[in-house]
Formats: structure tokens, C-alpha cells, sequence
């Protein structure tokens, strides 16, 4: 690094002075000498500081304090608090965005004897007694046998110098998105709403939306771009990794084969704006990183949507038929093969003539679509933004903000690059952005955007140091981690602010046939899969803390309760746990069917009274949360087993234990919670009626007859998505079991409560 950072010649001068001016010391001392100028001149060019050695001892230290982890073991202890108290002081009050990068943590392997008995322990509720003995067998002879070989191979395949930072993150982008054949909308892919779906829009204005919405995204990526952004840190000390921050702007999944490759556009300055089948190339900020004034931004809007109608021929139709020149976008919800030899075929038709259209796509900050006429009904409008038929959406790009008519919006995001927390914040920051807008008066009486949007983002983050490291200097690994994974670095052409470029595809028959093909295929594929949200308005975090459990644990139990009487039967669930506490982080699974959660679940399903069930409801609660932390601190078994698989298939190791019953088990439930922001932002304690928070989003099953829970968690209420793909019908399973979650949740807050009477009994006693 230093050597790259000030030159080897630079060094080499600094060190042989240091050496002339003690010659007369001892080797030992001449050597010490040596050392001590080495690590000042190299962290002087590594921190552009003359702090540098300063700054080097700063990051040594939290270092070694976030890689003792006892923090995470014993959190209430002495050690802990002094250790918290180091990281709070040396982090300081307002870090740059990417400032702890490189002193995180790698992300541990766990040993082959605590996934195992991890393994073991998840899988009891779905095997009969017969089928337990067998597995407890077969993982026996795993554990004696192949298991300890892969095992092996993956410590070292944790030391090659591209995976020491974190020997999961190649293989995972790859095994769980890059490597899926499946159309990206629904399978890989979610969708974000409104935080003004049950009530009107700041603005009717469709394009003011458009523009105040673009604006704040803006905002946020200048923010990241400066390093102004706060790392969140747990406990206002521990930080986590924002490294897939860097690819929520100018990022594609690109088609290929046998994988895609994510496209990363390092200087995109402008967007694409779609309207009724015509694409227009719009630059929003210009060369010295300054973004477009809102007001002007709004007036190019306005022009966009004013030139293109609903009907006739400009409007990209001839009757209520769209060309197949406006229908282009529909190919990028094809699967993804098929897609990649379409896409090779547009490009390379006459002579390349598609080419930097393509490209204009691919290298758009993101996509913007006026949608036209909203849906009177939230489900349909849910379904819109979710898939949309596979039209009018440049379904490949990390995400398409949508407006429709009435001036109500959300998007569409792309899971591959990052993680739901990472684009709900940039959503959620735009979102608040535009409500304090609203309140200083930036539209007009007629809901026009007619002055600056202004310094809001002060409330949400705090500023950044300025002798803090730039994100070149503190994560060396960026350029690396792009081509591992065949991130381009791709440069955009300069054009003046404001510019726009309407785009214009050429196709021929075959390209007609697929976009045919793309719209019948699809159609069918997504009528397989319905979403819908449910606001539930009766309890949140209040009910579990008044009872002394954890609201987690508490809204999982009632997810299990409803996957029995959905499913009759226990089913493996799914939870998202992340591991942002280590280097380049992601996501590891909370197996949270546990036993004490069916325990508790049989309890109420027999109609015990609710004083009974209380115990085992602390007990399940207790019990999430160890499985949770576990998960956290990298020590889940999913990820460990996926990387032994991984080892198994390419040294064709063929253990019998990866074609397991107990393995090959399905995820029959996925849920994930994700935090809202804007409780931090100053509007947590409204009521959900008052409309003031964003509801979220949500995303689709992962197995056959499968269900997807998304919720977002609340003081005084939770909001549930809920997608289905059962069979005939799947709009009729989404509400069955929304009916029987909203049932559960009530069971739960009865068994609750009664515990919450009780310690209100004893306290009183006492």
C-alpha cells in the first residue's frame, strides 16, 4: 500500500536519512530507526496527513478491539463497557462514510462441530424419529470423513490474498444471484412503497415528484461520494460495513453465460427517464459532481411527460398496440439466458447501431418510469411495482423509481448488488428529504416544486471529519472486488447539466419475436405469485417489551403459529440475519422454526390457558435470540455448508450428505425485517394512521408452495408483505395466510399479556 501510495523511491530516501543521522548506533537501535521512519513516512502518504502515525494507532487499536468480539459474548461486563468506550472515542463523533473498512473484522469460519450440532438441532421439527437416527448418522460420517477434508480446503481457500477480508463473498454474489437462471423480476427482486399510500401525495404533480424524488436520491449519493454519510455503528461504536453502498448508483446486472456480471459505471452522471414506450438520457449532474437544480430538474420533467401521450403514434403506439421499437425493456424479464443471447443480438444487429443505447441503460445512475394511471387498489398497485407484467422496467438495473399519474411512487430494486437495508435507506432518505420540503414551503399552491429542496440531511447524518481517509485510501480492495466479479469500471461520456438524448431501439423480426415471447411468458410466470400488504395497527415492539421478550422473537413465533395452521405441519423458515460487522458483510440465515417455537406453538394449537403458554413463550423468544446472535457473529451453519458444498462440487468430492433429506430440506417460509430509518429521523413516534412512515417492501417465495413475509417493526404496530405462489391459486393462499397471521399475532399478544399481569402481580406483591 505504500509503496503504491508514495512510491518505493520516496520511501527508500526517507528511511536511508533516518539511518545516516544514527550511524552511530547499535544494529539493533539503526534498525528500530529504520522501523520507526518506515511507519511514519508510510502512514503520512497512506493517510495524507501529517497525523498519519497517529491516525495508524488509532485504527491498530479498534483493530484489535473489533476482532476480540467479547463484546458479543458478554455484553453487560466490565471489559465490554471499556472497550465500547474505546471504540466510541476513537471512532469519533462524525467518521466518513467508508472510514472502518479495512480495520473490520474478516468474516470467521466456524468450526465443522458447531454447524454440524447447529445443523442438527434446526432440522428436529420437520423429521420423524426414524428419519432423526438416520440423519444423526449420515452427519456423523460426514463429520469423520469428507467434512473435515472440505473443511480443510475452505481454511485455505480463506487465505488466498482476494478472500481473506471475507472467503464468502465471492461465491455467495455468485451461488445465490449470478448464477440464477430465473427472470430477475419476483425471484430476484423486490419492491418499495410509498410512505403515502393511504393518503394523498406531497404533490399530484407527477413530475415534481419525479424531480424531488431524484433530487434526494441525488443527495444521498453525493453524500456517499464525499464521505459525509455516517457509518452506522451499533451501539453508536461498533461499525458496520457500508461497502455495498458503493453500488446502489450506476450498477447493472448484465446477462451472460453460464452467469451474469455486475456492470459498475465509476463515473455515471446521468439517468434514463421512461414514458410511454420513449426513453430519454438525462444528466442530472455534471463533471465537478454538482447535481441539477431541482426546479430545472422538475421543468425537464415536465417537458418529458408533456411530448409523450398516452395514445398515437409519438406516443409509442398505433392503436393500443405498442410498436416493437417501445417494447425493447420487456427482453430484461426474460430469463436470463435467453436474455443474454438477445441482448448480444441487439447489440451487434446492423453494424452495432443499438449499441450506445444499451449502454445509456447500463451506465444510468438508475431508471425513472412515469408509469401513468395509478391503481385505485393498493394490492394492484403492489403488483405493479413488484413485476408490472415484465414491462415499462429496466428490470436489470440495481433500481427503477416509479411515478404514476396521481403523484404516488415507489420502485423496484434489484437484490444482487445489496442487501433490502441499503436501498430502503436511500428510499427513506429521499422520502424525508421530501417531507421537510413540504413543510418549508418548496411547492406551490398548484403542487409545483418552485424552490430548493435545502440542507435537511443534516437531521439524518451526521458530518464526516475531514481528516478522515477517502474511500480509495481506506478499502484498497474496491477495484478487486469489482473484478472478481466482473464489475466493470466503466467511464461515462461528458455532457453538459441538463442535457437530454431520446433513445431510440432498432429491431428486427427476431428481437420482435422475443419481445412477444417475453410478455406471453412472463404474464404466465408472474400470475403465479401474488403480493399484498397488510398494516396490522394493534400492537408492536410495546406488547413484547412490556412482557419482557424480545419483539423478534415474539413476531416469529406468531409467523410459526400461522405455518401451522397454514401448512398443518412445522416447515423450515427463513430469516435474514446480517453480518455487517465484518468486512464486506452480508446476510446470514436465522433458522428460526426452533423447537421451543413449536413447543410453544402445540401449547396454543391444544388451547392451553394463555398463564401456561407464557413460560414457553419467553422460552422461544430466548431461544430466537440466541439463534439470531449466533447468526450475526458469522456462526450460522447455512453459509459454512454452503461453502463446504461449493468445495464439494468442484474437487467432485460427492458426499452423500449434500443430497440428505435433512439438507435438502426447503425454505418453505422466508421472512426478513427491515429497520425503518425514519424512526431515528424524528417521526417514529407517530401513529401509523397519521401516514408518516414508509411501509417498506417486500419480496417473493423461495420455494415451491412457498410463502414470503416482509415486515417492518414499529412501537405501535407492524407492517406484514406477504407473497404466495401456492397452487391453483395464489392470490387465495396470500390471504389465507395473512388471515391466520393476523391470528396468530393475536394469540401472541393474549399469551403476552398474561405474562405482562404477572409481573405486574409479583411487582405489586413485593
Amino acid at each position: 500500500r505504500v509503496c503504491v501510495g508514495m512510491g518505493m523511491d520516496s520511501v527508500q530516501t526517507v528511511v536511508e536519512k533516518a539511518t545516516e543521522k544514527v550511524g552511530g548506533m547499535s544494529t539493533a537501535g539503526q534498525a528500530t530507526a529504520a522501523c520507526t521512519a518506515l511507519y511514519a513516512a508510510s502512514t503520512i502518504a497512506y493517510y495524507r496527513s501529517v497525523l498519519g502515525p497517529v491516525y495508524g494507532l488509532r485504527d491498530v487499536t479498534i483493530a484489535s478491539l473489533l476482532r476480540w468480539r467479547g463484546w458479543e459474548r458478554h455484553p453487560k461486563s466490565l471489559s465490554t463497557t471499556i472497550a465500547v468506550g474505546l471504540l466510541r472515542l476513537l471512532g469519533g463523533r462524525h467518521p466518513s462514510t467508508f472510514q472502518f473498512e479495512h480495520v473490520l473484522p474478516p468474516l470467521p469460519i466456524p468450526t465443522l462441530e458447531a454447524s454440524l450440532a447447529r445443523f442438527l438441532e434446526s432440522v428436529k421439527p420437520f423429521l420423524t424419529e426414524k428419519e432423526l437416527a438416520d440423519t444423526k448418522v449420515e452427519v456423523e460420517r460426514f463429520r469423520k470423513n469428507e467434512g473435515r477434508k472440505l473443511q480443510r480446503l475452505l481454511v485455505l481457500h480463506s487465505w488466498l490474498p482476494k478472500n481473506w477480508r471475507n472467503w464468502l463473498a465471492e461465491w455467495w454474489e455468485l451461488a445465490a444471484y449470478l448464477m440464477n437462471r430465473e427472470p430477475l423480476p419476483v425471484s430476484c427482486s423486490f419492491y418499495v412503497l410509498d410512505r403515502t399510500y393511504f393518503e394523498n401525495p406531497p404533490t399530484k404533480d407527477p413530475t415534481s415528484r419525479a424531480a424531488v424524488m431524484v433530487d434526494g436520491l441525488l443527495r444521498f449519493k453525493l453524500r456517499l461520494d464525499e464521505g459525509k454519510m455516517k457509518p452506522f455503528r451499533a451501539f453508536d461504536a461498533i461499525p458496520l460495513t457500508m461497502s455495498s453502498y458503493q453500488y446502489l448508483y450506476g450498477v447493472t446486472r448484465v446477462p451472460g453465460v453460464p452467469t451474469d456480471k455486475i456492470h459498475r459505471c465509476s463515473d455515471a452522471r446521468h439517468i434514463v427517464v421512461m414514458r410511454g414506450g420513449r426513453y430519454f438520457r438525462v444528466e442530472v449532474v455534471d463533471e465537478k459532481g454538482r447535481r441539477a437544480p431541482v426546479v430545472e430538474l422538475r421543468k425537464v420533467m415536465k417537458k418529458i411527460y408533456d411530448s409523450v401521450g398516452e395514445e398515437g403514434e409519438e406516443g409509442g403506439r398505433v392503436g393500443n398496440v405498442r410498436k416493437p421499437a417501445q417494447l425493447v425493456p420487456c427482453l430484461t424479464a426474460l430469463p436470463r439466458t435467453e436474455w443474454a443471447e438477445a441482448r448480444q443480438h441487439l447489440i451487434e444487429m446492423e453494424g452495432g447501431v443499438n449499441a450506445e443505447v444499451v449502454k445509456a441503460f447500463e451506465d444510468a445512475l438508475f431508471v425513472v418510469v412515469f408509469d401513468g394511471k395509478d391503481e385505485e387498489e393498493l394490492h394492484d398497485r403492489i403488483r405493479r411495482l413488484f413485476h408490472n407484467w415484465g414491462e415499462d422496467r429496466w428490470f436489470d438495473k440495481s433500481f427503477n423509481l416509479i411515478v404514476f399519474d396521481s403523484g404516488v411512487c415507489g420502485g423496484i430494486i434489484e437484490h444482487t448488488p445489496s442487501d433490502a437495508p441499503t436501498p430502503a435507506h436511500a428510499f427513506e432518505y429521499a422520502f424525508w428529504e421530501e417531507h421537510t420540503a413540504k413543510e418549508r414551503g418548496a411547492y406551490n399552491e398548484d403542487g409545483v416544486v418552485v424552490a430548493p429542496i435545502g440542507p435537511g440531511e443534516a437531521q439524518l447524518r451526521g458530518e464526516a471529519s475531514h481528516h478522515s481517509p477517502s474511500l480509495s485510501s481506506f478499502f484498497p480492495t474496491a477495484k478487486s472486488m469489482l473484478a472478481r466479479a466482473g464489475r466493470g469500471g466503466a467511464k461515462s461520456h461528458s455532457r453538459s447539466l441538463l442535457s437530454v438524448e431520446e433513445l431510440k431501439f432498432v429491431v428486427d423480426d427476431y428481437i420482435s419475436d422475443k419481445i412477444a415471447h417475453s410478455q406471453s411468458s412472463f404474464r404466465d410466470f408472474a400470475k403465479k405469485v401474488d403480493v399484498r400488504l397488510r398494516p396490522f395497527r394493534e400492537f408492536g415492539k410495546n406488547v413484547a417489551k412490556a412482557a419482557g421478550v424480545s419483539p423478534d422473537g415474539l413476531f416469529q413465533a406468531a409467523i410459526q403459529l400461522a405455518n401451522r395452521r397454514y401448512y398443518g405441519k412445522p416447515v423450515l423458515t427463513y430469516e435474514t440475519a446480517g453480518t455487517r460487522t465484518f468486512a464486506l458483510g452480508r446476510t446470514e440465515t436465522i433458522r428460526s422454526a426452533t423447537v421451543e417455537a413449536q413447543q410453544l406453538v402445540d401449547a396454543i394449537m391444544e388451547g392451553r390457558p394463555a398463564k401456561e403458554c407464557y413460560p414457553l413463550l419467553k422460552k422461544a423468544a430466548s431461544r430466537h435470540v440466541q439463534v439470531a446472535r449466533a447468526a450475526g457473529q458469522g456462526q450460522g451453519c447455512d453459509r459454512h455448508l454452503l461453502g463446504l458444498r461449493i468445495i464439494n462440487y468442484f474437487k467432485d468430492i460427492k458426499s452423500p450428505f449434500f443430497s440428505s433429506k435433512a439438507y435438502s430440506l426447503p425454505y418453505t417460509v422466508a421472512t426478513s425485517q427491515t429497520p425503518i430509518w425514519q424512526e431515528k429521523f424524528g417521526v417514529g413516534k407517530q401513529n401509523l394512521a397519521a401516514g408518516e412512515h414508509t411501509p417498506g417492501g417486500g419480496f417473493g417465495p423461495i420455494a415451491e408452495n412457498g410463502i414470503g413475509v416482509s415486515y417492518f417493526v414499529l412501537e405501535d404496530g407492524v407492517y406484514f408483505h406477504i407473497s404466495s405462489n401456492a397452487q391453483p391459486d395464489p392470490e387465495e393462499g396470500a390471504a389465507k395466510y395473512e388471515e391466520y397471521l393476523i391470528g396468530a399475532m393475536r394469540e401472541m399478544r393474549r399469551v403476552a399479556e398474561a405474562g405482562t399481569d404477572e409481573k405486574k402481580r409479583v411487582a405489586s406483591n413485593v
